[in-house]
Parts: C-alpha cells; structure tokens; sequence
C-alpha cells in the first residue's frame, strides 16, 4: 500500500470509531445502567418488605433498614424518613429477609430514601415508600409511576424521580409541575396528569427551578 492508501484507511477507521462513540454515546449509556440498577434494586427491596410485612404484619422501622435515624422532614409530612445503604459501615441487617442492604450506586451523592407512617406508628408501620434519583433526564418510567423529572418525594421537598411502594399507598408527587413547551418556556401546567394531557409539553419538572436549569435557558426565565 502506498502512504496516500494507508492515510486514506486510517482517515476512515477514524470517521467510523469516533462515529461509533457519538452512536453509543456512552455516558448516556452509563447513566441507562445505572438506572436499570437502581430500579432493581428497589423491585427487589419491594419483595423484601412484602415477604417481611406476610411474617410480622408491620413494615421495618427506620432502625432496621437505615443507616441514619428515622426524621420527619417537615412539618407538612406525615411521614419519618430515612436513607438506606448497605455499604456503610452502620447499616444493619434485616436478617434473614436480606443480609446485606441496597445502595444507590451513586451513593452519597444520591440515596435511597425510605418513608414510613409518621412517628405514632414508628412501632409498626403500614406503609412504606422508597425513592431514589435516577441518572436519566426524562427517564419514560418516572412518567409510568408519576414522578416526571423529580417531582416525587415529600412536601415541601421534592426530587426523586422513581420510587415504588406498599400496596395501600402510592408514591408522594408534587400538586404543581412545570412543562418545558415546544417554545421553549416554562409553563405551570398544574398536576402531573394535567401536565402529560398538554400537548406543548416536552419535558415535565417538579419546580420552575428545574426547568429554567435546561440549556439554552428557556424564555421567560431568570
């Protein structure tokens, strides 16, 4: 092959790899993993907690399943909170339903949050909620369980993105959620049921906060 032929093949298989990278994007694919983790990771803790409540009749408390101590995040909640990860050195063990406890992958940056009854029930709690704040902007399964992006939590304090919980409850939204439109604004469009049945809707968020932060920066917004 002469010189002109071999730079001519490189120049191609150059074109062809970084056409591959951008194909794969792999960040985003990263972040897709870790998703998919995280949202195994809390369907398998949901069996755990359903097995758990079928032999005692209550839900864990905080002190069985947390790492930090049972909270009430906010006089508007009527639940006490708490963040579980099985890879701190505090964490116990809810024994023999799951020797070691799950962990967000991207802990401590983000955690798992788990919620119970508020405090008059700390001795046997009825019902259960776990978040978690996933990689992915927009991610189809926080639209399935309601959550949009970050709209899910407890009041006033939103920002998880999926979660699941026990059968005789559903997971915490926020009323007011904020839809980035085809023109590019941020728009209060009500509950997150409204606000998927409006047709400019792009993007559903928990707080104009949230919406403003996109690039370019939407109209309208400080």
């Amino acid at each position: 092959m002469t010189l002109l032929e071999i730079i001519i093949v490189v120049v191609i298989l150059v074109t062809l790899a970084v056409g591959a990278i951008l194909l794969l994007s792999p960040k985003k694919q990263i972040a897709k993993a870790t998703d998919i983790r995280k949202k195994t990771d809390l369907e398998v803790f949901k069996k755990v907690l359903e097995d758990y409540y079928n032999d005692k009749g209550c839900y864990p408390r905080p002190s069985q399943v947390c790492y930090t101590g049972g909270e009430n995040p906010s006089n508007l909640s009527n639940a006490i909170s708490c963040y579980i990860c099985g890879n701190v050195a505090s964490s116990p063990r809810l024994s023999p339903y799951m020797e070691k406890l799950i962990c967000d992958p991207d802990h401590p940056t983000k955690k798992y949050m788990y919620s119970i009854d508020n405090a008059s029930n700390l001795g046997c709690p009825k019902w259960y909620k776990v978040y978690t704040d996933l990689d992915q902007v927009a991610d189809p399964d926080s639209a399935t369980v309601g959550c949009g992006e970050g709209g899910c939590g407890f009041a006033p304090n939103y920002g998880y993105d999926y979660g699941v919980s026990s059968p005789n409850v559903n997971l915490e939204a926020s009323p007011f959620f904020f839809c980035l439109t085809r023109s590019n604004t941020c728009d209060n469009c009500n509950t997150f049921a409204e606000c998927r049945t409006t047709e400019s809707c792009t993007t559903i968020y928990a707080t104009q906060d949230l919406c403003c932060k996109i690039i370019p920066k939407p109209k309208g917004c400080l």
